[in-house]
């Protein structure tokens, strides 16, 4: 294994840890306290993750960007200041915390949103913990902080909720793993090489800060899309918070691979489109594009067939709705066969970023409160599905700018096309398989197996886009 391959592999385990058990968490909880207990937590929670997120303004980039360029006597003065300015975030997020519920009373009692911002304010400025490893060259020990930040939340969550069965014991539970976490980043930063913590260094505060902003506003207005589908139904239907938190879910493999496929081919777009080269960075883009057409789709339109089995499985006792919204949310992943920002980034576009953003965002509010009303959980989920339709047509028409094409030729419509009749077949052959039986995990696995099946039967042999290559 090389060098690249081993660090790539390091992070990978270390990420997928971190989002695998945040999924498992869900999993575990909701059979672990009583229907009303997690409806209140799945509420708490989404505010948890999209507080963290949004409180890191994004800054774990800035020290990827700015450490390796500093004298080694100043990584401890400049890792103090970048806790400093993500305590002062944390400690703002906290106050809205707080604020909302003595506005709205979103929380079932005050002391959970006082746990909940204690946990936001200590979490954040361990959000760059890893990142600072990274920036020294020390995959293992980044993934080894992944692992450990893991294994520390699950018990964090899963051992209040074995003892007390209860929504604030959890939310204890969280604060106390936030002590741990900042305590552990705070050691960090004490044992790097520095001359001293203090002053900051004047010279690179504003230059982070201008760095992150335009990244974190796009980051803040993605986290936000991906919890108000929530927040809206813990609004319009409160008792089946809980059953849809757990069933408008993606695949974190959905999440990691379009992201690991632009990430493959930026510096080849940044070069070509430095150089003005655009056709040869259309090129590049539409071949990675291309390559993930057929097992993002059929893992997309796979997830979606077998949503009712695996929720019924999961939960049995699941709200009426939520496998539709599994479904749906499922069925989305269709088109992330790619991640859309490489081409905006590369082109310094990044307010395109934020626009393609703000309009998935306002699509989602509208489209999820008119879905609300008249179709409960699945028409939440549906109107969700319409948003990210109408941003994916936005951010094409974008990218279609930069490289100087039309919309029919920006995007590898033809694989894309094909991919998905591919799958669609295969669908409808494993609906047929699974209709004589009544068994949840009999109809799951001859959907599973028949769709496969079928996947195979019509891609095999079929010829292979050429593989991307990277220009050094």
């Amino acid at each position: 294994m090389t060098t690249l391959n081993r660090r790539i592999g390091w992070l990978a385990l270390g990420q997928s840890a971190v989002r695998g058990t945040q999924l498992a968490a869900a999993v575990v909880l909701v059979h672990l306290m009583p229907n009303s207990e997690w409806n209140a937590l799945a509420l708490a929670l989404s505010v948890y993750f999209v507080g963290v997120t949004v409180g890191s303004l994004n800054l774990e980039h800035s020290v990827l960007a700015f450490l390796p360029l500093l004298a080694t006597s100043e990584y401890g003065r400049f890792l103090h200041q970048t806790r400093r300015m993500l305590v002062g975030f944390g400690g703002l997020i906290g106050l809205i915390v707080i604020g909302s519920q003595a506005l709205f009373g979103f929380l079932d009692r005050p002391t959970s949103a006082v746990l909940l911002a204690v946990a936001i304010v200590l979490e954040v400025p361990a959000v760059v913990g890893a990142a600072v490893f990274i920036a020294q060259h020390n995959h293992r020990a980044a993934a080894i902080w992944d692992l450990a930040s893991a294994g520390a939340f699950a018990c964090a969550s899963f051992l209040p909720a074995l003892v007390a069965h209860s929504s604030i014991a959890v939310l204890w539970g969280l604060a106390a793993y936030g002590v741990v976490r900042f305590s552990a980043f705070a050691w960090i930063v004490r044992r790097t090489h520095t001359d001293r913590l203090v002053p900051p260094i004047t010279r690179l505060f504003r230059r982070q800060v201008a760095f992150c902003a335009p990244l974190g506003v796009s980051l803040a207005l993605g986290t936000l899309t991906r919890a108000v589908d929530k927040w809206i139904v813990a609004w319009k239907v409160p008792h089946a918070i809980g059953s849809y938190a757990l069933a408008a879910q993606e695949l974190p493999l959905l999440a990691v691979l379009p992201y690991a496929g632009g990430a493959a081919v930026a510096a080849g777009l940044v070069s070509h489109l430095g150089r003005g080269e655009r056709f040869e960075a259309l090129t590049l883009w539409k071949s990675q594009a291309q390559a993930l057409c057929t097992p993002v789709v059929a893992l997309s339109v796979g997830l979606a067939a077998v949503a009712p089995e695996v929720l019924r499985l999961v939960v049995p006792a699941n709200e009426r709705g939520a496998a539709l919204s599994f479904a749906v949310f499922s069925f989305i992943g269709v088109h992330r066969v790619t991640e859309y920002g490489v081409v905006l980034r590369a082109a310094n576009r990044n307010r395109h970023i934020v626009e393609s953003a703000a309009i998935v965002l306002i699509g989602c509010i509208v489209f999820g409160i008119v879905g609300a009303e008249f179709g409960g959980l699945g028409g939440v989920s549906i109107g969700t599905a319409v948003a990210f339709g109408i941003g994916w047509m936005a951010i094409l028409r974008r990218i279609a700018q930069v490289f100087g094409v039309g919309f029919r030729d920006v995007f590898p419509w033809t694989a894309w096309f094909r991919a998905l009749n591919v799958s669609v077949t295969a669908l409808g052959g494993a609906l047929v398989a699974a209709a004589p039986f009544d068994s949840s995990v009999l109809r799951l696995l001859a959907k599973t197996a028949v769709f496969v099946a079928v996947i195979r039967l019509l891609t095999f042999g079929a010829s292979n886009p050429s593989p991307v290559r990277v220009p050094a």
